[in-house]
């Protein structure tokens, strides 16, 4: 199996606004190392980095600025004809709100583009949406939302001489809502998350819910 890894270096300004109640709203850049395979019909990407965010809660009990830096994984894929592209990324990251409270934030993000830069193989500008489950001391909260992203890189030899690799960044604008809890909670997630791979699929409902990977297979059905 070939591994690759997609490297995401970005310098990006963080400007969040205030969040209204029940409300996340935040700024993201993630940084890391892409690698890159062609097929007959595909250009296939995975690829691993950080994740660092920066924005505000409005939950009754919870408000207010929060920091908080982790990690990002995920893979993406290409039509081989159009270009028009299709990420699918997992993140965590912990840090606290601006009064101390520690806060913790996971989920994933599906992002859609045709605005792939071919002398790079960076994605450029795309749209897409995202769920979180945002745990603040031993409050959980799930939201939903969407997001604007934009990613940018240089080629780099290849770890594998059989890839391209990628190091850039990318930077993410999340503006999401509370929503009530639901078990599943798959239910919860958005209409575009259905073309998730089914090991990605497993894992994001793994981070969600905090149930180990194989207990959470049993539970959820991969689409």
């Amino acid at each position: 199996m070939r591994r690759a890894v997609l490297s995401v270096l970005l310098i990006a300004c963080l400007s969040c606004c205030v969040a209204a109640e029940g409300e996340f709203v935040a700024d993201g850049v993630s940084l890391g190392s892409t690698v890159i395979w062609f097929t007959p019909t595909t250009i296939d990407t995975v690829f691993t980095g950080t994740m660092e965010l920066t924005g505000e809660l409005g939950f009754a009990a919870h408000a207010g600025s929060f920091t908080a830096t982790g990690d990002s994984q995920g893979a993406g894929v290409a039509d081989g004809m159009t270009f028009a592209t299709e990420l699918w990324v997992l993140f965590a990251a912990s840090g606290s709100l601006e009064s101390g409270e520690e806060v913790a934030v996971r989920g994933g993000i599906t992002v859609h583009s045709d605005t792939i830069d071919m002398a790079t193989m960076s994605m450029g500008s795309g749209s897409g949406s995202f769920i979180a489950v945002i745990d603040v001391q031993t409050a959980s909260y799930a939201v939903v939302g969407t997001l604007e992203s934009d990613a940018s890189g240089e080629m780099v030899a290849p770890d594998d001489p059989s890839t391209m690799q990628v190091e850039g960044g990318a930077t993410f604008a999340f503006s999401g809502s509370e929503v009530a809890p639901a078990d599943p909670i798959s239910d919860l997630l958005p209409e575009d998350f259905a073309g998730w791979p089914e090991h990605l699929h497993a894992e994001l409902i793994a981070l969600l819910t905090g149930i180990p990977l194989d207990e959470a297979e049993s539970e959820e059905v991969a689409p």
